[in-house]
């Protein structure tokens, strides 16, 4: 079957969750920050959102951090480029602590780990 090239990333992963057969089976990305880096060096672009449409990418992250009410803390100490992995082209609300790691809204951990590939990521 050939793909009807008037469905839209939101009409694909609508018929998928309600059960209609989508054109193609819904397709969601996630990598680590170094992939990023070198998908936009490839593509030539800095943005997320041109890189997950080159790669025809259907899902985003909806993140609870969108629709709940943030900490009533300091700009200065709020990174929305402290989860880099997701399909986010939005950021995702965290606090930088003094050890460097962060803190979701409910005070979960995150932590920057080194890989083998010279790169840092992680949740602790």
């Amino acid at each position: 079957m050939l793909e009807n090239r008037d469905t839209t990333h939101c009409d694909r992963v609508s018929d998928a969750i309600c059960f209609r057969k989508p054109t193609r089976t819904p397709r969601d990305f996630a990598a680590v920050p170094e992939v990023w880096h070198r998908l936009g060096e490839y593509f030539g672009t800095e943005s997320r959102k041109e890189i997950l449409e080159r790669l025809d990418v259907d899902c985003r992250v909806v993140s609870y951090d969108m629709f709940c009410q943030r900490p009533n803390v300091a700009d200065d100490v709020v990174d929305l480029d402290a989860s880099h992995e997701r399909s986010s082209t939005s950021g995702m609300w965290r606090t930088v602590q003094a050890d460097g790691s962060n803190r979701d809204i409910w005070g979960v951990k995150g932590e920057m780990k080194g890989n083998h590939w010279g790169g840092r990521r992680g949740n602790q």
